[in-house]
């Protein structure tokens, strides 16, 4: 094999991953084809930067979805997790003599009749009001448009690098650290598709909702000061109103009530646990033959360093009240933490490629049976 293959191989890998495992939110409405791409493109450059981040978005997704559907199942309706995913996607969009207003807020109810059941679930109130039909359970798969080919060529490209790694492990040829880098990218992508799979995929025209004058959601109450420490605790959600939206932003999760819970810290700290896992892949590149010492020494930092940081942000993230706002002690921690997180991430995506120019002769020899596997 070559350079070029080795490097080709493993960008191929990775879009594979990131095309299958995310499952972006539901553009608006009047949001244009262009405007679209531009979304999936941030997207897209966001998992790419800070996986984990992503991951923790995903994660804070199901377990919102996962109690949507439990609650409105148990008030003898036919939901699931899918439909939890589509109310928080944006499926349910408000509209006003046929034109759209704003994505439905799930969660807060005010005025409204004790009949109603709930009134923790704003989304049951209209459906016991009938001013909301909600979708069955095949009606809502017809509305996912999951591409199959294309699914099918990335999971045969991530399928055969898992093979030859594991191949060229055993018969003892060295595998770069690209490729170690490569092969934490499919962890972690495991992991989002993991935690996405009933999310709808590809839905292109939400469900639409007669505003019932006796309910009124409550999104207004969710006002919050944007900060940075927002985004990084994954509590971006409060910087938004989706009544002042034309689409639900790019990383919602309906993580911004008071009904919420523990839900967004639960989700944190399952996230920065399975990126300790993405950092231990990279420690599986400790004996490598590297260029120099130097570069050696630095992966070796760095790999400890993303392998152990998210566990005592972890312990930053228990101890905070992520609603009432985080101690001081907790801000500064993740701010630390996250600050060197980033720095070593950065450093290792750096090193798995100027760790190319100087590689051992077995880097470059074939395992002969992956070559039957279809991949790029």
């Amino acid at each position: 094999r070559t350079m070029v293959g080795i490097v080709t191989s493993c960008l191929a890998t990775i879009f594979a991953c990131i095309w299958v495992a995310v499952h972006p939110n539901m553009p608006g409405p009047k949001q244009s084809w262009m405007s679209r791409q531009i979304r999936s493109l941030k997207l897209v450059v966001v998992t790419l930067l800070v996986p984990e981040w992503v991951l923790a978005w995903a994660v804070r997704q199901y377990l919102q979805a996962r109690r949507y559907g439990k609650k409105l199942e148990a008030a003898r309706n036919t939901w699931t997790t899918a439909h939890g995913f589509l109310a928080i996607m944006g499926g349910f969009h408000y509209y006003q003599n046929g034109k759209p207003m704003s994505p439905l807020q799930v969660d807060g109810v005010s005025g409204w009749d004790d009949n109603y059941g709930d009134q923790s679930l704003y989304i049951l109130a209209l459906v016991k009001s009938r001013s909301l039909v909600p979708p069955t359970s095949d009606e809502l798969g017809d509305k996912s448009k999951g591409d199959a080919l294309s699914k099918t060529i990335a999971i045969l490209q991530t399928l055969w690098f898992i093979a030859q790694c594991i191949a060229r492990r055993v018969g003892n040829l060295a595998i770069t650290n690209l490729e170690i880098m490569t092969l934490a990218y499919t962890v972690i992508t495991l992991a989002m598709y993991t935690a996405w799979w009933h999310k709808p995929l590809n839905v292109r025209c939400p469900i639409r909702v007669k505003r019932d004058a006796k309910i009124v959601d409550n999104t207004e109450i969710f006002e919050w000061t944007a900060d940075v420490s927002d985004y990084v605790i994954g509590e971006q959600d409060y910087n938004f109103r989706l009544s002042g939206e034309e689409q639900v932003p790019i990383f919602w999760s309906s993580c911004c009530s008071l009904y919420s819970g523990h839900l967004p810290l639960y989700a944190d700290i399952i996230a920065l646990s399975i990126a300790m896992v993405f950092g231990a892949v990279h420690c599986a590149a400790w004996s490598y033959s590297f260029p120099s010492l130097a570069e050696r020494r630095m992966w070796r930092v760095c790999a400890i360093a993303i392998a152990a940081i998210p566990l005592p942000m972890a312990a930053a993230f228990a101890v905070s009240d992520p609603f009432n706002g985080t101690s001081l002690y907790g801000m500064l921690s993740m701010a630390l933490g996250a600050l060197l997180y980033i720095c070593a991430r950065i450093i290792l995506l750096v090193l798995s490629f100027t760790t190319l120019r100087h590689l051992p002769l077995s880097a470059f020899e074939t395992i002969q049976w992956t070559t039957w596997i279809p991949h790029v």
